[in-house]
């Protein structure tokens, strides 16, 4: 049996967080949002994970739509997780 540490062996690294405002780009037009993210590293590869403060109601959940972040002009493809009319969870990998 292996009692030695894990550590090291998968590390999740926080690369920082997002706050602020986005656009979310979705079928019918633009739906302006508040974001608040963290950005991580696992493995090599990075995603970010999150919610939204909007009314969404209008998105199905696991819709996959377009955020472009105001502050930097980054631009997401994400996938909502259970929007409602108070805003959704969201993930990504980038």
């Amino acid at each position: 049996m292996n009692t030695g540490s894990r550590r090291g062996k998968n590390t999740l690294k926080l690369l920082g967080n997002i706050r602020g405002a986005a656009v979310l780009h979705g079928p019918d037009g633009q739906i302006p949002v508040v974001v608040d993210a963290a950005e991580y590293e696992e493995r090599g590869r990075s995603s970010i994970t999150g919610g939204l403060e909007g009314d969404l109601s209008a998105f199905e959940n696991g819709a996959e739509v377009r955020l472009v972040l105001t502050a930097d002009g980054r631009d997401l493809n994400i996938r909502l997780i259970e929007p409602d009319d108070g805003g959704a969870d969201f993930r990504t990998q980038i």
